[in-house]
């Protein structure tokens, strides 16, 4: 995944939590337009899961791991420099929850989507949007 690509124009001129909420919205974008990355992931790690694969298999899909990982955590430097982001955080333990939990929220919506009534209440996209903020204002400085 080459990022730049989905990265709006004068992304190097906004703040660190504006470049933060750009990089979230990359997941937004996929759950819209291409659902299927989701299912390849969620079946990729019942597969790896399953076949009791290594970590050293899994050397090159940590390289692309990285490709996101990276500039979110560029972005956090950033916004604690100019005073967007708070400190006072565990930047690994934030990264990997939210990660987590968009990955999972999606997924919910790509392989199970409404599943009783009141799942068709709210849009998956809205949850999507509402789990984006969520996170953005965890580390937002108020």
């Amino acid at each position: 995944m080459q990022l730049p690509i989905y990265l709006p124009r004068g992304y190097d001129d906004m703040d660190g939590i504006t470049q933060f909420q750009q990089l979230l919205e990359i997941f937004l974008y996929h759950f819209q337009k291409t659902p299927e990355v989701f299912r390849f992931l969620e079946q990729f790690d019942n597969l790896v899961h399953n076949e009791s694969v290594g970590f050293d298999q899994l050397d090159e899909v940590e390289d692309i791991l990285r490709t996101l990982k990276e500039p979110i955590y560029q972005a956090i430097e950033k916004g604690k420099s100019d005073g967007t982001i708070r400190h006072d955080f565990n930047v690994e333990l934030f990264y990997m929850t939210s990660m987590h939990t968009l990955m999972s929220i999606i997924q919910k919506f790509v392989l199970r989507g409404e599943i009783v009534r009141s799942d068709s209440e709210v849009t998956g996209e809205a949850q999507i949007r509402l789990v984006i903020e969520m996170v953005c204002g965890f580390i937002r400085n108020k």
